[in-house]
This record gives structure tokens, sequence and C-alpha cells, in this order.
């Protein structure tokens, strides 16, 4: 989440990176839900700054590329833990994002911004 979430605060051009096991809407899993509760408080709304998924909907930077490549077979998609559907409609949402959405034979999930 770290490296697709200050690309979408920053701003900045990027050619291209990867990360893996990406949150995209850590605000609406269980694993992010219980981690912002204890670093950040109670209040939802102070957590929308840390969730890949709201900043993609209010993002108004350049025009952004982003390939989304998500293991298929990754145990953390089944425990609804990555939510990338979540993160799909936010960027479907934002005409500067144009999302590239594959899902792969595979338990490793990859991002890459161009």
């Amino acid at each position: 989440m770290e490296l697709l979430l200050l690309h979408l605060k920053i701003q900045e051009n990027t050619s291209v990176f990867r990360c893996m096991h990406q949150l995209q809407n850590p605000s609406e899993c269980p694993w992010g839900v219980k981690a912002f509760t204890g670093f950040l408080g109670e209040n939802k709304q102070a957590w929308k700054q840390y969730d890949a998924t709201h900043l993609a909907k209010e993002y108004d930077g350049p025009k952004l590329e982003i390939l989304l490549d998500q293991g298929g077979d990754d145990p953390y998609l089944t425990d609804k833990q990555l939510l990338p559907e979540n993160f799909a409609a936010s960027c479907s949402s934002n005409k500067l994002l144009n999302l590239n959405y594959r899902t792969q034979q595979a338990t490793i999930m990859g991002i890459s911004l161009s």
C-alpha cells in the first residue's frame, strides 16, 4: 500500500515500480480497520488519507496509467483483506486514472505505475 499511497498523495511522475501485497482499501478490510483504529483512533474520516481507494476518488494530479496484477490465489484476496475491486471502482470514477486490472494465476501480486 505504501508506494501506491505515496504516489497518489505526492502526484509526481513515476516511470514504473512494483509492490507486493497491496491493501487498496484498508479502511474497509478487517486488518486495516484494526490497524487504523490502533494507530489513528476511531475517526474513520482520518483514515481516508491513508487509503488508496479513497485517494483515487480524489486524485487530481497528472493523468496516470496504473497496472495492477492481482494474484488470483492470494489468500489475502480470498480473506477480503486486499479489496482490489473497491480500488478499481474508485479508479473508474476518476477520469485521470486509467487502471489496467489483471488477475493472474499466482499468489503474488504487484502494481506498476507509469
